[in-house]
């Protein structure tokens, strides 16, 4: 679930765990411009997809496009480090034979994972695209927010609500 290419291989600090990862991808903590896989592809989020409930990918029914390519539609599975994947084996699981993307906070991998059938998933390491300062970042998340039904970017009226206590 990596790609060819990918030359960086570090570490995420101690204080980002895995649901941290998840909030910055469906809040859409990064920089839209300079969104670009470990390989060097440009990718547009047009939805982020769903915070599914239970086992499987973290994201169902997500929706990017890759540069030069059209919308493709799908899974997403999020994790803190590349390696994750293959550490909590979803290599071999058929549940995740739809993924589109593998969102990372780091890539600690120096080859690229493979999903089942052998077919590569691009991958996006966010550490190297967030829109603040990670500090920053953590503060104004709500981890605590329920988003097992709500999509990701929810948009201005939510975020307005909720600064009201609605």
């Amino acid at each position: 679930v990596g790609e060819p290419g990918a030359e960086r291989y570090v570490r995420a600090p101690r204080d980002v765990g895995e649901k941290l990862v998840r909030c910055l991808w469906f809040d859409q903590f990064f920089d839209p411009d300079s969104l670009a896989t470990e390989a060097g592809r440009k990718v547009q989020v047009l939805s982020p997809g769903y915070w599914p409930e239970g086992a499987g990918p973290d994201s169902s029914t997500a929706e990017i496009r890759f540069e030069n390519e059209g919308p493709v539609r799908g899974d997403v599975a999020i994790h803190l480090l590349a390696s994750d994947y293959a550490r909590h084996g979803h290599a071999g699981d058929p549940a995740y034979d739809n993924l589109i993307l593998h969102v990372v906070f780091s890539n600690d991998l120096a080859t690229p994972c493979l999903e089942a059938a052998g077919r590569r998933v691009p991958q996006l390491a966010l550490e190297h695209h967030l829109t603040e300062d990670l500090t920053e970042v953590v503060a104004a998340l709500d981890l605590d927010l329920p988003r097992a039904v709500m999509p990701g970017n929810a948009g201005p009226c939510c975020a307005a609500l909720r600064r009201r206590g609605r």
